[in-house]
């Protein structure tokens, strides 16, 4: 079962991806990443935090957290007024094996 989403950022090198937990989609409970998103949606986020995995700044890939909830997706903006750059929602990502899964 999904436990959130790729999400395709825009990017002057090439593309990157990041990661809406489930839990930053909505302010509710959702069961499913398709309650909010379909692929290829284009959406506004906001970046909640840019880390590298594996020890320490050697190493490793970045990995980006993102939040969908919260954000005017008609405007593009937060509720204080920032305007946000589209982004594309990719694909579901599966909790169970950590693969990417199409829908």
């Amino acid at each position: 079962e999904a436990y959130g989403a790729f999400v395709s950022l825009p990017s002057p090198y090439d593309t990157q991806q990041g990661l809406i937990h489930i839990s930053q989609m909505s302010k509710e409970r959702i069961e499913t990443v398709q309650e909010i998103l379909n692929v290829d949606d284009d959406i506004a986020v906001v970046v909640i935090e840019v880390y590298k995995e594996g020890n320490g700044d050697r190493g490793g890939r970045e990995k980006i957290r993102l939040s969908y909830k919260g954000v005017n997706q008609t405007l593009g903006e937060l509720e204080d007024g920032f305007v946000l750059p589209p982004t594309r929602f990719s694909s579901p990502f599966d909790n169970d094996d950590g693969a990417n899964n199409g829908a």
